[in-house]
């Protein structure tokens, strides 16, 4: 307790950088130490969790702050999106993750590819994109709410690269679900006992050759903040932006907009991507992901993408 406390004292510390009074919420969840961070009267929050109090703290500094303080500017000013747009974006790093976990991700747990790959352009072997996309999923890293050793079937986890250079080359599996294969350490389930299902753990999209100005040059469009929420159903999938600011020629303007969601079927989602920035980022968020009712944590790590004309709908 005594130590919560003090991680609290210290986060209070560190928001004071805010233009913004910040309510901050500190606990324990399934053994996970977890901070949440809100802003009162607005959507705009951020959450992590992980194994001690100073990971949560360096979590904080590396990436919370920035997160904040970029969810104040980009709400701040908006008013919703009046109606349906097409355009380029830029996506942020934890937002770009989000994302290719429900494109890509889900897709590849193997009972969902089972359950509806015959709904999707490319098949396992096929190109999810021309360009040279790399997502993997490690639960043998160590340190994050992601990590683990072996799975809930007692299966030692591995490392599994489910495209490389943007073909679609492996799935996750469980022993259930592994079929003449082995397991591949990857089957999770909420409590003892139940069902194992093929689960994300640490889902990692790695770096591309864009650096961030040459992402923003010439671009015009929107660059996308925060996340009020993300989901996909079979071949489907939405995330709730929280802001979208204008972005003409190359320059990060005012105009910001709310009240706004990009859903689009996930194999034309990422047939958009343009371009993969340099410098991925890491995120052990705090709420968990949800399968078939069962929440567990993950970490998430991706660089910001640029995807061209893709849809955003009012919420």
């Amino acid at each position: 307790m005594r130590a919560l406390d003090k991680l609290r004292t210290e986060l209070e510390l560190a928001c004071r950088t805010l233009r913004a009074p910040v309510e901050i919420e500190v606990g324990t969840t399934d053994g996970y130490i977890t901070s949440l961070f809100s802003i009162p009267g607005t959507q705009t929050r951020w959450g992590t969790r992980n194994q001690t109090a100073e990971a949560v703290l360096e979590a904080v500094h590396q990436t919370g702050l920035e997160w904040l303080a970029d969810d104040i500017e980009g709400a701040a000013s908006g008013r919703p999106l009046p109606a349906r747009i097409t355009a380029d974006i830029l996506v942020p790093p934890f937002l770009a993750a989000v994302l290719m976990h429900e494109c890509i991700g889900h897709t590849s747990e193997a009972d969902n590819y089972q359950a509806y790959r015959h709904r999707l352009e490319p098949n396992l072997g096929d190109y999810w994109t021309d360009l040279p996309l790399l997502v993997r999923d490690d639960p043998t890293e160590p340190g994050h709410s992601g990590s683990y050793r072996t799975d809930d079937e007692g299966t030692p986890a591995q490392p599994v690269t489910l495209v490389e250079n943007g073909r679609w080359t492996d799935l996750l599996t469980s022993t259930r679900t592994a079929g003449t294969h082995q397991s591949n350490g990857h089957g999770r389930c909420l409590t003892p006992g139940g069902p194992p299902l093929p689960r994300m753990a640490f889902f990692t999209v790695g770096a591309g050759d864009s650096s961030y100005d040459s992402l923003l040059s010439n671009m015009d469009g929107f660059l996308l903040g925060g996340i009020g929420g993300g989901g996909s159903v079979r071949e489907y999938m939405s995330i709730k932006p929280l802001w979208a600011r204008r972005i003409i020629d190359g320059h990060i303007t005012d105009e910001s907009y709310t009240d706004l969601v990009l859903r689009a079927k996930k194999d034309q989602l990422v047939k958009r991507l343009q371009a993969i920035g340099d410098s991925p980022r890491t995120y052990d968020p705090l709420h968990p992901c949800c399968k078939e009712g069962q929440d567990l944590p993950i970490t998430m790590a991706a660089p910001y993408l640029r995807l061209n004309q893709v849809i955003l709908y009012p919420d």
